[in-house]
């Protein structure tokens, strides 16, 4: 499954270079500025949505849809693990390890600092 998402990464990565910054980028006076100069502002308003739609909001849903996952999956086996054990220690130890889960997983996740000029 791993080896089957590198070549969409590397598609989707080359995509947005060659047809975004490719086309937005000159060098001015040895300088070389990238996503400066739009054919419209229309166009870099789409590219703007486009761009936080898809790498803010779309993987923040992704994240709360995977982490979901492994705490839905890890509350089943603690509800089995109590219902072995029969007593209040197992349900106290179950919710515990949720939380050390929960404060493992948060700092983990990436924090992007990805900057977009704009230029009127």
């Amino acid at each position: 499954m791993l080896y089957s998402l590198i070549p969409f990464t590397w598609v989707g990565g080359n995509a947005v270079a060659w047809s975004w910054t490719v086309h937005t980028t000159a060098v001015v006076n040895g300088v070389c500025y990238t996503l400066i100069f739009w054919k419209s502002r229309t166009d870099q308003l789409a590219f703007i949505i486009w761009y936080i739609s898809s790498f803010y909001v779309g993987l923040f849903l992704l994240f709360l849809f995977c982490y979901g996952r492994i705490l839905a999956t890890i509350r089943r086996q603690a509800s089995v693990m109590a219902c072995h054990a029969a007593s209040t220690n197992a349900q106290t130890q179950s919710k515990q390890l949720q939380l050390k889960i929960v404060k493992t997983m948060v700092p983990q996740t990436p924090r992007c600092s990805t900057r977009i000029t704009m230029v009127t």
